[in-house]
């Protein structure tokens, strides 16, 4: 994709493109109706613009639409398998004995924010991603003493500095095929960019579980972390391993965290010390499970994962996949997709909600005491994980087959090159804006940044600004744009039952979100002005 892609581009074209994204925005911030309902009622508008405006055929409109499908069953087989294995923990006790070691290390909500929802969530956005760190933290946010609603937005929040370099680098890899840029010269200086918005995710998970107070008495602490963490993180890609940067720095983290705590809980006297204590019933209770028997589940999907990830059973494991063929499509006014084999294909063994499955069930004996019979216990959680997971079904396939409709129309494409050529010199200070609209509408910023990497780079060009920091830009918009993803909306709501609270939970990421993603514009003009 390139800029002569949009030279005929039209304000008409570009506000119309956006009316079915609008509308989703609305109806989903308001609340006025269900969210299935907002995707359904968007998707179909989008259909009669791609049509009647777009040149789309109805050819067009089912091979994109069962496109949509197919990425949704990718994206909703995470969410079905994460509720799953939550309902599991849960009926085991799991989760209340992971509540009540929590507490008895601090009482502190806003450390074990930091502790989970920044650092911990961090760390495992680096071995899995795709909706796994929002669906392990938000439950143990919870069972800390943090309200469901606040838990949700600081997981988002918090695990989206890692989403880069994370799921082993498939983002970071992705921007970086699609440019050209060497590794040597990308990995470095976007790690750099980093900087910032590791800090930032620190203090916003800080204000959202803790309040503004809390996080001026944590500020040292999480200047601290956060410096500790962009430090290793740029270390890991100066060596050339940019697909463990956010692993090895959320690990880190963690590290330094852990240690903080148990000072703490020791009576040393620090930043944190003594805010937001939330006693709670649980204190006075002995758990009846060990904290790592309780944590064994999520143990082994770390531990799953990064055994699939060794070259020889990933190559090996690979060959196990079922995807669709799909032919390519092209509009009346030109724009054209290319046929695509296996499209979102699932690797039956490699793909994460298998893995998590696998640790589910691996570990019920762990729970024996706890459970009962294990037959009886799954056909229990299967029926819960149904019961929550059906509304964000319907969401996901309808959300994730317009994005499908819009791109193969067009008409994702108008809105980015609009973005691009409208902005002209400040082009820079929009640049991680058109991440942040690529992770939103396709719900990864992998596929944000094939999109739209290269359209980054040949505008920066043409303007004359350093493509290594628009690149740059792109992808970390990208990253913390993820935070805002419908899809990690529902998964976070479905998890912890609190359906219809995804308006409220988009609004209050999006208040953290804006602004940090306006920051790396800043960051990004000063860059290109320097460099």
């Amino acid at each position: 994709m390139d800029i002569e892609s949009f030279i005929n581009l039209t304000l008409t074209n570009w506000i119309l493109a956006a009316i079915p994204l609008f509308l989703l925005l609305v109806l989903m911030l308001t609340g006025k109706v269900s969210v299935p309902l907002a995707a359904i009622a968007s998707y179909f508008l989008c259909l009669l613009i791609a049509i009647v405006w777009f040149g789309a055929d109805s050819s067009l409109i089912v091979i994109a639409s069962l496109k949509g499908i197919s990425l949704s069953v990718f994206v909703l087989a995470i969410i079905w398998a994460s509720v799953f294995l939550y309902n599991i923990v849960n009926h085991a006790g799991a989760m209340k004995a992971m509540g009540q070691h929590l507490l008895k290390t601090t009482s502190d909500k806003m450390l074990h924010g930091l502790l989970l929802g920044w650092c911990f969530s961090g760390f495992i956005q680096g071995v899995t991603g795709f909706g796994v760190p929002v669906a392990v933290v938000v439950p143990l946010l919870v069972i800390a003493g943090v309200a469901p609603i606040p838990a949700t937005v600081a997981a988002l929040i918090g695990h989206s500095w890692a989403v880069t370099f994370g799921s082993l680098g498939s983002s970071y890899y992705s921007i970086q095929l699609v440019t050209g840029i060497e590794q040597s010269v990308l990995g470095p200086t976007m790690a750099v960019m980093f900087i910032l918005p590791i800090l930032m995710t620190g203090f916003a998970v800080a204000v959202i579980v803790g309040g503004k107070d809390a996080m001026m008495k944590a500020s040292g602490i999480i200047v601290a972390v956060g410096s500790a963490m962009a430090f290793v993180s740029w270390g890991v890609t100066v060596v050339g391993a940019p697909q463990l940067a956010s692993t090895v720095a959320g690990l880190f983290g963690c590290a330094v965290m852990w240690i903080w705590i148990r000072g703490i809980s020791h009576g040393s006297s620090a930043p944190g010390a003594s805010t937001n204590e939330v006693p709670t019933p649980q204190e006075a209770v002995e758990p009846n499970i060990s904290f790592h028997r309780a944590f064994s589940p999520y143990y082994l999907v770390v531990g799953l994962t990064t055994l699939v990830q060794i070259p020889w059973i990933k190559d090996y494991l690979a060959t196990f996949s079922w995807g669709v063929d799909y032919p390519g499509t092209v509009t009346s006014l030109g724009w054209e997709v290319s046929s695509v084999d296996q499209y979102a294909a699932l690797e039956l063994f490699t793909h994460p909600a298998t893995l998590i499955v696998m640790a589910a069930l691996f570990t019920l004996p762990l729970f024996r005491s706890s459970i009962g019979s294990f037959g009886g216990m799954v056909r229990s959680a299967v029926r819960k994980t149904y019961q929550q997971s059906s509304s964000s079904t319907i969401a996901v396939v309808f959300m994730v087959a317009m994005t499908l409709v819009m791109q193969h129309s067009g008409m994702i494409g108008v809105i980015a090159g609009g973005l691009a050529l409208g902005s002209g010199s400040i082009f820079p200070m929009i640049s991680p804006f058109i991440g942040l609209l690529g992770a939103f509408m396709t719900g990864s910023n992998t596929n944000s940044n094939v999109m739209f990497g290269a359209l980054q780079v040949e505008t920066a060009r043409v303007i004359g600004a350093n493509i290594v920091v628009v690149a740059s830009s792109q992808s970390i918009g990208g990253s913390l744009g993820s935070a805002v993803t419908p899809a990690k909306v529902l998964l976070g709501t479905t998890l912890i039952g609190i359906p219809g609270s995804e308006g409220n939970i988009l609004r209050k990421g999006l208040m953290y979100c804006i602004p940090m993603v306006m920051i790396v514009g800043i960051q990004t003009v000063v860059a290109t002005r320097l460099l």
